[in-house]
């Protein structure tokens, strides 16, 4: 959700918009979301053309045709490739890397900042996966992720 701090949200929709694939967050008004983004790469756009709000299926339709035209090409080339993304973006791409059902998916915490690598088949199916970082890196970005959701405002 654009401009709202996860703690607001989850007092008025509780964990429905943090957590679910499909739903979507009341939409901003056009103002409200042109100051959500950064001006530079959208000067000089009607306002009303930006998304005003987004669920988690709309993020990762906005990214399937990256991943068909882009990073699956790169990598059946045997290219390495870096994938860099929020929060929202990154679940979305996990849970269609590893074809993740709703009912698990709404479970997935990632943490801020540290890298997930995946090891794929020839088909671009993960075989492996694993984080770069010590457990207890690991086990304190999750944590600060959980707890966005469950701040005191």
């Amino acid at each position: 959700m654009l401009s709202l701090h996860p703690a607001v949200g989850v007092c008025l929709w509780r964990q429905i918009w943090r957590r679910s694939f499909t739903f979507r967050p009341p939409p901003l008004e056009d103002e409200m979301a042109l100051k959500s983004f950064n001006p530079k790469p959208y000067a000089g756009m009607d306002p009303s053309m930006l998304p005003k709000t987004e669920s988690l299926k709309d993020t990762l339709e906005r990214l399937l045709p990256c991943w068909y035209d882009q990073i699956a090409p790169a990598l059946k080339e045997n290219k390495r490739v870096l994938i860099v993304g929020h929060g929202s973006s990154v679940r979305a791409m996990i849970k269609f890397l590893e074809a993740m059902p709703e009912d698990t998916f709404i479970d997935l915490e990632v943490p801020q900042a540290i890298p997930l690598v995946y090891k794929l088949d020839d088909d671009l199916r993960p075989l492996k996966k694993y984080y770069l970082g010590t457990q207890e890196e690991l086990d304190a970005g999750l944590a600060k992720v959980a707890a966005r959701g469950k701040a005191k405002l």
